[in-house]
Protein backbone atom coordinates (compact mmCIF):
# COMPACT_ATOMS: atom_id res chain seq x y z
CA UNK A 1 0.00 0.00 0.00
CA UNK A 2 2.94 1.96 0.73
CA UNK A 3 4.80 1.25 -2.58
CA UNK A 4 1.03 2.20 -4.38
CA UNK A 5 0.60 5.60 -2.29
CA UNK A 6 4.22 6.64 -3.24
CA UNK A 7 3.96 5.78 -6.90
CA UNK A 8 0.00 7.44 -7.41
CA UNK A 9 1.80 10.73 -5.80
CA UNK A 10 4.57 10.35 -7.74
CA UNK A 11 2.85 10.40 -10.81
CA UNK A 12 0.47 13.30 -10.14
CA UNK A 13 3.64 15.35 -9.27
CA UNK A 14 5.52 14.77 -12.71
CA UNK A 15 2.13 15.51 -14.19
CA UNK A 16 1.86 18.63 -12.04
CA UNK A 17 5.76 19.80 -13.21
CA UNK A 18 4.90 18.98 -16.55
CA UNK A 19 1.95 21.63 -16.42
CA UNK A 20 4.10 24.31 -14.96
CA UNK A 21 6.96 23.79 -16.94
CA UNK A 22 5.90 25.24 -20.27
CA UNK A 23 6.47 22.02 -22.41
CA UNK A 24 7.86 23.23 -25.68
CA UNK A 25 7.18 21.91 -29.15
CA UNK A 26 9.57 19.13 -30.33
CA UNK A 27 8.64 18.43 -33.88
CA UNK A 28 8.14 20.15 -36.88
CA UNK A 29 9.64 23.77 -36.00
CA UNK A 30 12.75 25.65 -36.93
CA UNK A 31 14.04 23.02 -40.04
CA UNK A 32 17.35 22.84 -40.41
CA UNK A 33 19.39 19.90 -42.32
CA UNK A 34 22.75 19.80 -40.52
CA UNK A 35 24.97 18.19 -42.96
CA UNK A 36 28.26 16.04 -42.40
CA UNK A 37 31.38 17.40 -43.58
CA UNK A 38 33.52 14.18 -43.53
CA UNK A 39 33.15 10.68 -42.68
CA UNK A 40 33.99 9.48 -39.36
CA UNK A 41 37.34 9.76 -37.74
CA UNK A 42 38.68 6.98 -35.75
CA UNK A 43 40.06 8.55 -32.42
CA UNK A 44 40.99 5.02 -30.86
CA UNK A 45 39.68 1.69 -31.66
CA UNK A 46 39.69 0.67 -27.97
CA UNK A 47 38.15 4.08 -26.96
CA UNK A 48 34.92 5.33 -25.21
CA UNK A 49 32.94 8.30 -24.21
CA UNK A 50 35.35 10.89 -25.16
CA UNK A 51 34.90 14.80 -24.43
CA UNK A 52 37.22 17.59 -25.28
CA UNK A 53 38.65 21.33 -24.19
CA UNK A 54 40.81 23.34 -26.75
CA UNK A 55 44.12 24.64 -25.37
CA UNK A 56 45.95 26.95 -27.74
CA UNK A 57 44.25 25.48 -30.85
CA UNK A 58 44.66 22.51 -30.29
CA UNK A 59 41.74 19.73 -29.42
CA UNK A 60 42.71 18.09 -25.88
CA UNK A 61 40.31 15.05 -25.28
CA UNK A 62 39.84 12.89 -22.42
CA UNK A 63 38.51 9.18 -22.70
CA UNK A 64 38.31 5.40 -21.14
CA UNK A 65 39.50 2.62 -22.42
CA UNK A 66 40.27 -1.39 -21.68
CA UNK A 67 42.69 -2.84 -22.66
CA UNK A 68 44.90 -5.97 -22.00
CA UNK A 69 43.10 -6.43 -18.43
CA UNK A 70 43.77 -2.32 -17.15
CA UNK A 71 41.27 0.56 -17.50
CA UNK A 72 42.62 4.10 -18.64
CA UNK A 73 41.90 7.16 -18.88
CA UNK A 74 43.49 8.56 -21.71
CA UNK A 75 44.34 12.11 -23.03
CA UNK A 76 44.52 12.75 -27.08
CA UNK A 77 45.15 15.80 -29.21
CA UNK A 78 44.32 17.02 -32.51
CA UNK A 79 45.83 19.99 -34.13
CA UNK A 80 43.28 20.05 -37.25
CA UNK A 81 39.97 20.06 -35.99
CA UNK A 82 38.86 16.58 -35.33
CA UNK A 83 40.48 15.64 -38.69
CA UNK A 84 43.06 13.36 -37.39
CA UNK A 85 44.39 12.47 -33.77
CA UNK A 86 47.20 11.31 -31.74
CA UNK A 87 47.64 9.86 -28.00
CA UNK A 88 48.91 12.20 -24.95
CA UNK A 89 49.15 10.60 -21.83
CA UNK A 90 47.20 8.52 -19.18
CA UNK A 91 45.47 10.47 -16.55
CA UNK A 92 44.83 6.96 -14.59
CA UNK A 93 45.95 3.48 -15.23
CA UNK A 94 44.07 0.57 -12.66
CA UNK A 95 43.41 -3.53 -12.81
CA UNK A 96 39.76 -3.42 -14.78
CA UNK A 97 38.33 -6.09 -12.72
CA UNK A 98 38.92 -3.90 -9.32
CA UNK A 99 37.68 -0.32 -10.92
CA UNK A 100 34.63 1.43 -12.74
CA UNK A 101 36.83 4.15 -14.89
CA UNK A 102 35.09 6.44 -17.24
CA UNK A 103 33.67 9.58 -18.10
CA UNK A 104 36.17 11.49 -18.63
CA UNK A 105 36.02 15.40 -18.94
CA UNK A 106 38.62 17.89 -19.75
CA UNK A 107 39.25 21.55 -18.77
CA UNK A 108 41.30 24.07 -20.06
CA UNK A 109 42.67 26.56 -17.29
CA UNK A 110 44.57 29.43 -18.39
CA UNK A 111 46.94 27.01 -20.59
CA UNK A 112 46.58 24.29 -17.57
CA UNK A 113 44.37 21.36 -17.82
CA UNK A 114 42.25 19.48 -15.74
CA UNK A 115 40.39 16.31 -16.09
CA UNK A 116 37.68 15.12 -14.28
CA UNK A 117 36.81 11.45 -13.77
CA UNK A 118 34.29 8.65 -12.84
CA UNK A 119 37.47 6.31 -10.28
CA UNK A 120 34.81 3.76 -8.74
CA UNK A 121 35.98 0.85 -6.69
CA UNK A 122 34.75 -2.59 -7.60
CA UNK A 123 35.11 -5.99 -5.51
CA UNK A 124 36.08 -9.30 -6.80
CA UNK A 125 32.02 -9.93 -7.19
CA UNK A 126 31.85 -6.92 -9.76
CA UNK A 127 29.82 -4.97 -7.16
CA UNK A 128 30.61 -1.29 -6.64
CA UNK A 129 31.87 -0.32 -3.30
CA UNK A 130 33.30 3.08 -3.49
CA UNK A 131 32.35 5.86 -5.45
CA UNK A 132 34.95 8.84 -5.99
CA UNK A 133 34.89 11.76 -8.98
CA UNK A 134 38.42 12.48 -9.30
CA UNK A 135 40.11 15.64 -10.70
CA UNK A 136 43.76 15.43 -12.15
CA UNK A 137 46.11 18.46 -13.49
CA UNK A 138 47.79 18.70 -16.22
CA UNK A 139 51.18 21.29 -16.72
CA UNK A 140 52.71 20.17 -20.11
CA UNK A 141 49.46 20.00 -22.61
CA UNK A 142 48.01 16.53 -21.41
CA UNK A 143 51.18 14.49 -21.80
CA UNK A 144 51.29 13.93 -18.04
CA UNK A 145 48.47 14.08 -15.50
CA UNK A 146 49.01 14.45 -11.38
CA UNK A 147 46.06 13.89 -8.87
CA UNK A 148 44.57 17.40 -7.86
CA UNK A 149 41.39 16.95 -5.45
CA UNK A 150 38.09 14.62 -5.34
CA UNK A 151 35.50 16.71 -6.13
CA UNK A 152 33.01 13.94 -4.43
CA UNK A 153 33.78 10.89 -2.83
CA UNK A 154 31.62 8.23 -0.78
CA UNK A 155 31.30 4.56 0.51
CA UNK A 156 28.59 2.89 -1.79
CA UNK A 157 25.36 1.79 0.45
CA UNK A 158 22.13 0.30 -0.31
CA UNK A 159 19.94 1.87 -1.90
CA UNK A 160 22.06 3.17 -4.35
CA UNK A 161 24.27 6.13 -4.02
CA UNK A 162 26.39 6.49 -6.90
CA UNK A 163 28.25 9.80 -8.52
CA UNK A 164 28.70 10.04 -12.33
CA UNK A 165 29.08 11.99 -15.31
CA UNK A 166 31.13 15.19 -14.32
CA UNK A 167 31.03 18.65 -16.47
CA UNK A 168 33.68 21.27 -15.97
CA UNK A 169 33.15 24.51 -17.17
CA UNK A 170 34.43 27.97 -16.17
CA UNK A 171 32.22 30.38 -15.09
CA UNK A 172 32.15 34.37 -15.58
CA UNK A 173 33.33 34.92 -12.04
CA UNK A 174 36.65 32.77 -12.87
CA UNK A 175 35.67 30.17 -10.71
CA UNK A 176 35.48 26.59 -11.94
CA UNK A 177 32.21 25.02 -11.95
CA UNK A 178 31.89 20.88 -12.14
CA UNK A 179 28.03 19.27 -12.56
CA UNK A 180 27.90 15.78 -12.13
CA UNK A 181 24.94 12.94 -11.18
CA UNK A 182 24.29 12.03 -7.71
CA UNK A 183 21.89 8.92 -6.87
CA UNK A 184 19.82 9.43 -3.59
CA UNK A 185 18.01 5.77 -3.82
CA UNK A 186 17.21 3.33 -6.66
CA UNK A 187 14.26 5.48 -8.57
CA UNK A 188 16.15 8.95 -7.61
CA UNK A 189 19.21 10.88 -8.98
CA UNK A 190 19.50 14.62 -8.91
CA UNK A 191 21.36 16.81 -10.85
CA UNK A 192 24.00 18.79 -8.89
CA UNK A 193 27.10 21.95 -8.72
CA UNK A 194 29.95 22.31 -7.16
CA UNK A 195 32.66 25.01 -7.16
CA UNK A 196 35.87 25.97 -7.11
CA UNK A 197 37.67 29.25 -6.63
CA UNK A 198 41.13 27.89 -6.51
CA UNK A 199 41.60 26.32 -9.27
CA UNK A 200 40.18 22.78 -8.57
CA UNK A 201 41.99 21.57 -5.21
CA UNK A 202 39.06 22.75 -3.38
CA UNK A 203 34.81 22.58 -3.71
CA UNK A 204 32.19 24.04 -2.54
CA UNK A 205 28.93 22.94 -0.84
CA UNK A 206 26.53 20.96 -3.35
CA UNK A 207 24.06 23.45 -5.31
CA UNK A 208 20.70 21.66 -6.45
CA UNK A 209 20.24 21.98 -10.08
CA UNK A 210 17.71 19.30 -10.94
CA UNK A 211 15.55 16.95 -8.55
CA UNK A 212 13.94 19.93 -6.44
CA UNK A 213 10.36 18.41 -5.50
CA UNK A 214 10.60 15.89 -8.81
CA UNK A 215 11.65 12.20 -7.92
CA UNK A 216 12.75 10.98 -10.51
CA UNK A 217 16.49 9.72 -12.32
CA UNK A 218 17.84 13.05 -13.66
CA UNK A 219 20.98 12.38 -15.16
CA UNK A 220 23.80 13.17 -17.97
CA UNK A 221 23.93 16.71 -17.29
CA UNK A 222 25.70 19.08 -20.72
CA UNK A 223 25.99 22.98 -19.83
CA UNK A 224 26.46 25.54 -22.62
CA UNK A 225 26.17 29.42 -22.57
CA UNK A 226 23.39 30.76 -25.01
CA UNK A 227 23.32 33.72 -25.23
CA UNK A 228 21.57 36.73 -23.66
CA UNK A 229 23.98 36.08 -20.95
CA UNK A 230 22.21 32.51 -19.91
CA UNK A 231 23.13 29.27 -19.20
CA UNK A 232 21.25 25.89 -20.57
CA UNK A 233 21.24 22.51 -18.89
CA UNK A 234 20.25 19.94 -20.92
CA UNK A 235 19.55 16.13 -19.02
CA UNK A 236 17.97 12.85 -19.43
CA UNK A 237 14.89 12.12 -16.97
CA UNK A 238 12.13 9.39 -17.12
CA UNK A 239 9.70 11.92 -15.71
CA UNK A 240 7.06 10.84 -17.80
CA UNK A 241 7.54 7.29 -17.65
CA UNK A 242 10.06 6.94 -20.59
CA UNK A 243 13.55 8.67 -20.53
CA UNK A 244 12.98 12.25 -22.77
CA UNK A 245 15.27 14.92 -22.51
CA UNK A 246 15.15 18.20 -20.83
CA UNK A 247 16.41 21.58 -20.43
CA UNK A 248 16.61 24.28 -17.84
CA UNK A 249 18.02 27.96 -18.06
CA UNK A 250 19.98 29.77 -15.97
CA UNK A 251 19.90 33.75 -15.99
CA UNK A 252 22.78 33.93 -13.24
CA UNK A 253 25.62 31.65 -14.50
CA UNK A 254 24.57 28.54 -12.96
CA UNK A 255 23.60 29.88 -9.59
CA UNK A 256 20.08 29.60 -9.29
CA UNK A 257 17.80 27.73 -12.51
CA UNK A 258 14.27 28.33 -14.07
CA UNK A 259 11.86 25.70 -14.58
CA UNK A 260 12.38 22.27 -16.64
CA UNK A 261 10.68 21.74 -20.10
CA UNK A 262 11.01 18.94 -21.95
CA UNK A 263 12.63 19.28 -25.58
CA UNK A 264 12.60 15.60 -27.18
CA UNK A 265 9.95 12.78 -26.31
CA UNK A 266 10.58 9.61 -27.91
CA UNK A 267 8.30 7.87 -30.04
CA UNK A 268 5.37 5.97 -27.91
CA UNK A 269 7.02 3.38 -25.90
CA UNK A 270 10.59 4.23 -26.55
CA UNK A 271 13.51 6.37 -25.03
CA UNK A 272 16.06 9.15 -25.54
CA UNK A 273 18.81 10.09 -23.36
CA UNK A 274 22.20 10.58 -22.66
CA UNK A 275 22.56 14.43 -23.66
CA UNK A 276 24.58 17.37 -24.93
CA UNK A 277 24.48 20.66 -25.90
CA UNK A 278 26.74 22.90 -28.14
CA UNK A 279 26.29 26.78 -28.91
CA UNK A 280 27.18 27.20 -32.63
CA UNK A 281 26.87 30.47 -33.83
CA UNK A 282 23.43 31.63 -32.91
CA UNK A 283 22.07 28.03 -32.94
CA UNK A 284 21.20 25.92 -29.80
CA UNK A 285 22.33 22.40 -30.70
CA UNK A 286 21.26 19.24 -28.29
CA UNK A 287 22.16 15.65 -29.48
CA UNK A 288 21.34 12.33 -27.84
CA UNK A 289 20.94 8.74 -28.40
CA UNK A 290 17.80 6.93 -28.91
CA UNK A 291 16.33 3.22 -29.29
CA UNK A 292 13.96 4.71 -31.49
CA UNK A 293 14.78 2.64 -34.38
CA UNK A 294 15.34 -0.53 -32.74
CA UNK A 295 13.19 -0.86 -29.62
CA UNK A 296 13.59 -3.80 -28.80
CA UNK A 297 17.28 -2.75 -27.40
CA UNK A 298 17.00 -2.26 -23.78
CA UNK A 299 17.91 0.93 -23.56
CA UNK A 300 19.51 3.98 -25.25
CA UNK A 301 22.74 3.15 -25.30
CA UNK A 302 23.70 1.39 -29.11
CA UNK A 303 21.05 3.19 -30.89
CA UNK A 304 20.85 6.14 -33.05
CA UNK A 305 22.61 9.42 -32.14
CA UNK A 306 20.24 12.63 -33.04
CA UNK A 307 20.12 15.94 -33.02
CA UNK A 308 17.43 18.72 -32.58
CA UNK A 309 18.64 22.71 -32.52
CA UNK A 310 17.18 25.66 -32.07
CA UNK A 311 17.47 29.30 -33.48
CA UNK A 312 15.50 31.32 -31.11
CA UNK A 313 17.05 30.56 -27.70
CA UNK A 314 15.20 27.43 -26.79
CA UNK A 315 11.45 28.61 -27.30
CA UNK A 316 10.74 26.21 -30.43
CA UNK A 317 13.15 23.08 -31.84
CA UNK A 318 13.85 21.17 -34.62
CA UNK A 319 11.98 17.93 -35.67
CA UNK A 320 15.18 15.15 -34.97
CA UNK A 321 18.12 14.74 -37.21
CA UNK A 322 20.04 11.17 -37.27
CA UNK A 323 23.56 11.75 -36.90
CA UNK A 324 24.93 7.76 -36.83
CA UNK A 325 22.94 4.91 -36.56
CA UNK A 326 22.45 2.37 -34.80
CA UNK A 327 25.06 0.83 -32.89
CA UNK A 328 25.83 5.03 -31.55
CA UNK A 329 27.61 5.28 -28.24
CA UNK A 330 27.52 8.11 -25.44
CA UNK A 331 28.24 10.94 -28.01
CA UNK A 332 29.53 14.37 -27.16
CA UNK A 333 29.83 17.87 -29.17
CA UNK A 334 32.39 20.52 -29.49
CA UNK A 335 32.05 23.96 -31.52
CA UNK A 336 34.22 24.45 -34.12
CA UNK A 337 33.35 27.52 -35.54
CA UNK A 338 29.65 29.58 -36.49
CA UNK A 339 28.75 26.95 -38.85
CA UNK A 340 30.82 23.74 -37.59
CA UNK A 341 30.64 21.28 -35.09
CA UNK A 342 32.35 17.88 -34.07
CA UNK A 343 30.16 14.51 -32.78
CA UNK A 344 32.19 12.42 -30.65
CA UNK A 345 31.36 8.93 -29.86
CA UNK A 346 31.78 5.44 -30.46
CA UNK A 347 30.13 3.10 -32.91
CA UNK A 348 30.36 -0.31 -33.47
CA UNK A 349 33.26 -1.93 -35.43
CA UNK A 350 35.05 1.55 -35.32
CA UNK A 351 35.68 2.62 -31.61
CA UNK A 352 35.87 6.20 -30.63
CA UNK A 353 35.53 8.59 -33.54
CA UNK A 354 34.85 11.96 -34.69
CA UNK A 355 33.20 13.36 -37.33
CA UNK A 356 32.30 17.25 -38.24
CA UNK A 357 28.83 18.39 -39.30
CA UNK A 358 27.94 22.01 -40.77
CA UNK A 359 24.73 23.65 -40.17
Amino acid sequence: MVRLLRSLFTAALALSTLANAAVVPIAGLDKRDVTPVADPVVVDSAGANMRVTLRDGVLIAGYSSVENGRAYIRSAQSTNNGKSWTRLGVVADRVASETDLSNAFPLNVNGRLLMAFRNHDKDASGKLTYYRLTVCESTDGGVSWNFLSQLDERAAVTPKNGLWEPFLRIAKDGSIQAYYSAENNDGDQDNIMRKSTNGGKDWSSIILVTGSAVTARDGMTGVAEIGNNQLMVVFESPLTGHMGIYAMVSTNDGMTWGSRRQIYAATSGNEAGAPQIIYVGSTIVVNFMSNEAKPELPDVDGGQQKIIISTNNGESWSAAQVLSGLGSHWPGLHTIDSSRFLSLYSFNGKGLVSQEFTL
